[in-house]
């Protein structure tokens, strides 16, 4: 579980000599040149089980949903906390 981190590595980009490439590479003879590019966030090392609003996770879990938003290019529409299906924060209805 994230939440036991104290820093988290987000794979950005690969290294193929002085080249980077943004998408993940798929060419097997590729994939066994490069090297990942990481950025490192720092982890929250708090529990959040039984969070039921964004607002109330720590801080860094929020900057880290947001970053992972930025680099996708995607809205986040729901945080998983936990296992269970009540254990999600619903930002917003996806089919809305």
């Amino acid at each position: 579980m994230l939440d036991d981190l104290r820093e988290i590595k987000i794979c950005t980009a690969y290294r193929l000599g002085d080249e980077l490439i943004g998408e993940f590479p798929t060419e097997n003879k590729i994939l066994y040149e490069v090297e990942p590019v990481y950025e490192t966030m720092e982890g929250w090392m708090t529990e959040t089980r039984g969070i039921k609003d964004f607002d109330a996770l720590p801080e860094n879990a929020k900057r880290y949903i947001r970053r992972l938003s930025e680099i996708l290019g995607v809205e986040v529409v729901m945080v998983s906390v936990g296992a269970k299906r009540k254990e999600a924060i619903l930002l917003k209805n996806p089919f809305s």
